[in-house]
């Protein structure tokens, strides 16, 4: 059986963060210096070590919290999408034409887009004419869904077979109180 060198923490954090990343104790091992051959068996040998557990344990948990979708983060891509223009994307290319410049897009307002496609023609002197075309997701749906987020809007429902209820509500009370309870 191999010997180990259990006595160094900086190889405990880079198991547990290895561990965290990639849910592959052999994958930890490896980065950990750890033959491939060893790897299981170091692997495992760490895992029953309880502040390595716990370390684990305490990443995945922040690791979780930092993704958890929350209303707020809901609310706030709906009104990106809400809120955007086609203009937002667009630059001056000069000659009163305009370009699409991709890589100036950042993740915030790339969440607007729903699709990117660029064709590329030739004309008879054989000059490309590049047409890129920039598609966003569905306006009026994400300013709907915003609206009834922030309660602008309110849906009325008619319910039907309720005739008598009150009647029938007003003698059960009757009875609860003649009876006592």
């Amino acid at each position: 059986m191999p010997k180990f060198d259990f006595a160094r923490p900086d190889l405990d954090a880079i198991f547990v963060n290895e561990v965290v990343e990639h849910l592959d104790i052999y994958k930890a091992s490896i980065a950990c210096g750890v033959k491939p051959s060893a790897a299981i068996i170091y692997g495992r040998a760490m895992m029953l070590k309880t502040h390595v557990q716990a370390a684990i344990k305490d990443s995945l948990q922040r690791k979780a919290e930092a993704r958890t979708i929350t209303a707020d983060k809901v609310a706030a891509e709906i009104q990106r999408v809400a809120m955007a223009t086609v203009g937002e994307f667009m630059e001056p290319d000069g000659d009163d034409s305009v370009k699409v410049n991709i890589m100036s897009i950042m993740r915030p307002e790339a969440a607007a887009i729903s699709e990117v496609s660029t064709t590329t023609t030739h004309d008879r002197d054989g000059n490309a004419h590049t047409r890129t075309r920039v598609k966003l997701h569905d306006k009026l749906k994400a300013l709907e869904l915003l609206g009834r987020h922030l309660a602008m809007f309110t849906d009325r429902v008619e319910v039907d077979g309720l005739d008598g209820l009150a009647a029938e509500m007003k003698a059960a009370r009757e009875r609860i109180e003649k009876n006592g309870k």
